[in-house]
């Protein structure tokens, strides 16, 4: 598996990677899929959980969650045919 980046160098064209997120109101990081929306937050834009959007109802951007992202790093390739047998 690949090494955890700095946030400095993550994609920000909607690309699904994994993200390490400290959070104001816990002291646990928490890692997840997510992706940059740069149609978000005026010209600024804002990272998302993976399976989330603007247009949910109950979604929260992470600026609106209070959520930092520390690192990232690329999701991994899915398993070979060989792998699944």
């Amino acid at each position: 598996m690949t090494e955890w980046r700095r946030m400095e160098s993550a994609p920000k064209d909607g690309t699904h990677v994994i993200l390490a997120v400290s959070g104001a109101y816990t002291s646990k990081q928490i890692v997840g899929e997510a992706y940059f929306n740069s149609e978000d937050h005026e010209e600024d834009g804002d990272w998302w959980w993976a399976g989330t959007s603007s247009g949910d109802y109950y979604a929260q951007s992470f600026k609106e969650a209070a959520w930092t992202p520390t690192h990232w790093m690329p999701l991994p390739n899915p398993p070979s045919k060989a792998a699944q047998r």
